[in-house]
This record gives C-alpha cells, structure tokens and sequence, in this order.
C-alpha cells in the first residue's frame, strides 16, 4: 500500500508544479510528507487588496479528500481526519474545520495578507490542500494557484504481517515433581487451625447483651472526581517530563488521568476499555455532547506514541492538557455521597 500511495503522491506533486501564472490567493504547507498525529502550517497568501464589496475568504477543512483513497478502500478514510490545532489570530472567525473571512476585515491589513493555521493529521493517504476560495455574489471571482500536497505516512510497521515472526510450537516439557509441590497440603493445614483457633477464641470473649446497639449509619463522603483530576493534571502540568524525553511517560500519565475521571464521575469502566470504546461510550451520555472529537485526538495520539514510537510536536503536550482540564470542568459534578 505505501509503494501505491508514493507513485500517487509524486504524480499529485508533479502536476501541481505546472502552474505558471500569478494568482491572487496563494496556499502553501511548510511540509510535502508526515508521519499520522503530527502537525503542519497551511499558510495562504493574497497580494493585494480586493474590491469585491460583501465578499468572504473561506477555508474548508471538513472535506478534504484522500487522493490514495481509490487505491485502498479497505485501510484508507475516504475524508482526511482533520483537527484545527491552532488558528492564531483567526480564532474569532472559525468554527470548527470552517474558517470564513469577510473581504472587508482583511482590506483593513497591510499587503500582502499572510496567515498560518496549524493543523493536526489522522488520517494516512495523499490529500490536496486548495487554497481559500473567494465567494462573491458571482462566486469565485479570482485566480487561485494549485494549492499544496500532503503525504502522511503510516507508523513503522504498519501492515506488517506478524504471523512471520511467530516461532514453531515447541513440546511441552515435564517436569519432575519434589517436595516443595506439595509444601501447599501443610500451608492449608496450617491455615485451617489458624481460622479454627481464630473463631474459637472471639466466640469465646464475645459478649452477650440483652440490648441491642442502635447503628448509625454514617454516610461516607467521597472527593469529588473532577478534585481528584484536576489536582493530578496540575502535577503533571508542573513536571513537563516531555521535555526529557519521556513522551510516552507523559502521554500514558494524561490518559490514564482522564479514564480515572470517567471511571469516578459517569462510571464508565475506562481503565479496562480500548480508545474507541472510550468515545462510543461518551457519545452516550448527554452531559458530555460535543466532547468526543476532543478526547478521541488525546487518545488516538497517546496511542500511537505508546504503540507506534510516534513523536508529537511539543506544543501538542501543553494543548492537550489544557483540553484535558477543559473536559473536566465543563463535565464536572461538585460532589459524590455514598
């Protein structure tokens, strides 16, 4: 599969390169190939000011397709899973994968107009990334060059067969029995006597009362799960021991800390559930619509960082912990009595 998308990819880069004009609106990535999980700067370019009065720059990110997808359709996604890591000083015009601009706003700039948006990859395949498109009440009124292509590429190992690397079955090796096998008659004996003797004797003190003693039943007072994340995620956050290198350390750290929160807060058995089972069940719990995508990009990631040798970019760490920390308050409950 990776040879199949390497020849696709260069015929994509190949074709891009023949555009010999100058365009207005001009797109670029500050990388042509990437590992799944990592993260690349899409920045657009336009040279000058437009007079398209009511017009709005858009950027689309929700449907960009995988060009290898044909190739594949079996370990491919059709759609590249896209997350909008950070959008800089665009923040107040996106929601979600969508960034609108109105023509007017940027006007306001000097020229040329040059914007970066951070963009994290899920997803593996060749994708082509256009440049904005300018909506006008005439539609899309300006020349845009060829924009860019992106090959992400597996993790190593990916699509290995690991039947290979099985050894033949060997026979069984007997072994003679000594001694010490039977060492657990005695143990047993031993704690037989032991509980005997133990019955025996508070039997023997306990006490007879004609009165019997009221209880009182005193409820037990729990900290409250999100106390409890909320105050390892501080730890954590003071640590930093992903700049030592211990990135796998510091992911495992962060999503065992979220499973703890679900387990205490909805319990969800997280501990013992896969990633995907993780969101399936999130999904279910009215309190926490929306919040799926958010820990699906913690999870996936730390995944392929435990499993896959996969490396992040650094600023990954810190946003995912202060999207942990979101998560937590926006789901939080104050207290928890048994």
């Amino acid at each position: 599969m990776s040879r199949i998308l390497n020849i696709l990819f260069i015929g994509l880069i190949t074709a891009g390169s023949l555009v010999g004009q100058s365009p207005m609106i001009t797109s670029k990535l500050d990388k042509d190939s990437m590992y799944i999980g990592e993260s690349v700067n899409y920045t657009f370019h336009i040279k000058e000011q437009i007079n398209l009065p009511g017009a709005k720059l858009i950027l689309n990110l929700s449907n960009v397709e995988n060009l290898a997808y044909s190739q594949d359709t079996n370990s491919l996604e059709k759609i590249a899973d896209i997350e909008v890591l950070n959008a800089f000083e665009l923040e107040k015009y996106r929601n979600e994968k969508n960034i609108e601009i109105p023509i007017n706003d940027i006007n306001k700039n000097k020229f040329p107009f040059k914007v970066t948006v951070n963009l994290g990859i899920y997803s593996i395949g060749a994708f082509h990334f256009p440049p904005p498109l300018l909506i006008g009440s005439k539609g899309d009124t300006l020349f845009r060059n060829n924009g860019s292509f992106l090959f992400v590429n597996p993790p190593d190992g990916f699509g290995q067969d690991s039947t290979k690397v099985i050894n033949p079955i060997k026979p069984i090796i007997e072994i003679p029995n000594t001694w010490r096998d039977y060492l657990w008659i005695l143990w047993t004996l031993i704690g037989v006597i032991l509980a005997i003797f133990t019955i025996w004797y508070f039997m023997k003190r306990k006490s007879k009362s004609e009165e019997e003693k009221e209880e009182v039943f005193i409820p037990t007072i729990k900290e409250p799960a999100h106390i409890i994340a909320i105050r390892k995620l501080e730890i954590l956050d003071k640590t930093e021991i992903w700049k030592e290198g211990k990135i796998k350390e510091y992911q495992s750290e962060l999503t065992n800390i979220i499973r703890e929160y679900l387990e205490g807060r909805y319990q969800i058995n997280a501990l013992e559930m896969t990633s995907t089972e993780i969101v399936i069940a999130i999904d279910k719990e009215a309190s926490m619509k929306g919040q799926s995508e958010k820990l699906r990009n913690i999870l996936t990631v730390a995944d392929l960082v435990k499993f896959a040798k996969a490396e992040p970019s650094d600023d990954i760490h810190k946003q995912f912990l202060n999207i942990a920390v979101q998560f937590v308050n926006q789901t939080k409950r104050d207290s928890n009595v048994d």
